[in-house]
């Protein structure tokens, strides 16, 4: 019984040591392609991203009463008026990829 869970237990160590190492070469995968295609690190490019969404709600007034607009979160076009509350559509909020 004893070489049954000494067995057992190398089997575990065994897939927890291969699981780790596929994470670690994923994640190494993933930081060379982001450095190869951007010389920016993530987090500029995230804070670009998200700075182009809110310049994108800025640009959408109420087709209401034309006040300013918040995005809905959970939606690809839908925008709320901060002033009236009318939910309507709109231009999609990713806004185009920059060239």
């Amino acid at each position: 019984m004893l070489a049954f869970d000494i067995a057992l237990a190398l089997v575990v160590v065994a897939v927890v040591l291969f699981i780790v190492k596929a994470v670690r070469q994923t994640r190494g995968e993933i930081d060379r392609r982001l450095r190869g295609t951007d010389p920016r690190r993530r987090d500029d490019i995230a804070r670009d991203l998200a700075a182009r969404i809110r310049e994108q709600a800025d640009r959408v007034k109420c087709a209401r009463c034309g006040g300013p607009t918040d995005t809905l979160l959970g939606t690809e076009t839908q925008y709320k008026c901060e002033v009236c509350h009318f939910t309507f559509d709109g231009p999609p909020h990713m806004p185009d990829p920059e060239p």
